[in-house]
């Protein structure tokens, strides 16, 4: 089961019925929110940003999301060439552990 997600119109609508005087538990009984502190972050947001700070997507950019800058590309292909060395390192290690049977 993966995690739950929450429409910006419904995040906004839930914190501006508690806002507007609606106990905690009753907003999160309507609206279906599964935890207390994800709800409690909404609200931080809501009072520092407004609504629009919870119209923001969130998390990581996903990979196709268009052409990289020079400097993501180039930790991407550090990264990368970092994983490679560690795989030939396992299996010249494999190698030498199955000729030494």
């Amino acid at each position: 089961m993966g995690n739950k997600k929450y429409s910006p119109q419904l995040k906004i609508a839930a914190v501006e019925k508690f806002l507007s005087g609606t106990v905690k538990q009753d907003v999160l009984v309507e609206f279906d929110i599964s935890t207390r502190s994800l709800f409690d972050k909404w609200v931080a947001t809501y009072r520092d940003e407004g609504p629009e700070g919870l119209s923001k997507t969130a998390g990581r950019k996903a990979r196709g999301d268009g052409p990289m800058t020079p400097e993501e590309e180039l930790a991407f292909l550090r990264m990368e060439n970092e994983i490679l060395k560690k795989w030939v390192a396992l299996a010249q290690e494999e190698d030498r552990r199955l000729s030494g049977l």
